[in-house]
């Protein structure tokens, strides 16, 4: 199979915007949108990590009506640890961007912000989270970044969905994954997909990895609970 030419670094930006204001929400993702970049919209911390899975970039609006963003940086950090974050705050105080880093955030952006300014930071942050974004087992490499999946030597082709279900699999070995939790992370922008949809697009991921549900190496069935990634780390 032909090895794909690498993607540039800018190339399909996916920014998560967390911002509970309706006017700056909708201002902030059309100067994006306008900007390349793909955006997913969250008003909520809650919503934000449900949707989080398969952005490159969370912007997070520390004060939130739910839960604050601090909260979120801390189960980004957790769940999907391949996502940078960025906090928006209205103070910007030294211990804010203090406690802010120490959740493992990327940047700090301060209120009123120029939006060009914004671009820059996030494609900065977003160029260094690809860059290091890639994740190595016994015969699979999954690129977070430039979305390649290299089985035993060679590139193996994924949809989309697909993709988003390895990464979420592979950045979490030995983490049970429920039907329910894909759907709501995967498939969160698709209306009339039941668990079924699930489970076929584990069985593409089987049959591209040519692993055996029997005798699996790498994505394990649990009986009644879901789904969960096997294969340790490579070392070295």
């Amino acid at each position: 199979m032909t090895r794909p030419s690498p993607p540039d670094a800018d190339a399909g930006i996916r920014v998560l915007v967390v911002e509970d204001d309706l006017r700056s929400r909708a201002l902030l993702t059309q100067f994006l949108t306008m900007r390349g970049f793909e955006v997913r919209e969250a008003s909520l911390g809650a919503q934000a990590i449900e949707r989080a899975g398969g952005c490159d970039v969370a912007l997070v609006d520390v004060g939130l009506p739910d839960v604050d963003g601090w909260h979120v940086a801390e189960v980004l950090r957790r769940e999907l640890p391949e996502v940078a974050v960025v906090f928006v705050t209205g103070a910007g105080a030294l211990d804010e961007r203090l406690r802010g880093f120490g959740l493992g955030a990327q940047d700090f952006v301060v209120k009123p912000y120029d939006l060009v300014e914004l671009e820059a930071r996030l494609r900065v942050v977003a160029r260094r989270s690809r860059s290091s974004a890639v994740l190595r087992f016994d015969g699979v490499q999954v690129d977070l970044g430039a979305r390649v999946v290299q089985c035993r030597g060679e590139h193996i082709d994924l949809t989309e969905l697909e993709f988003e279900l390895l990464a979420l699999l592979a950045s979490q070995p030995m983490r049970f994954w429920t039907r329910e939790e894909w759907l709501r992370r995967v498939w969160a922008n698709y209306v009339d997909v039941g668990e079924r949809t699930v489970d076929v697009r584990i069985r593409h991921l089987r049959m591209a990895l040519r692993d055996d549900a029997q005798a699996p190496t790498f994505i394990e069935t649990v009986r009644g609970r879901g789904y969960r990634w096997v294969c340790p780390v490579a070392l070295g």
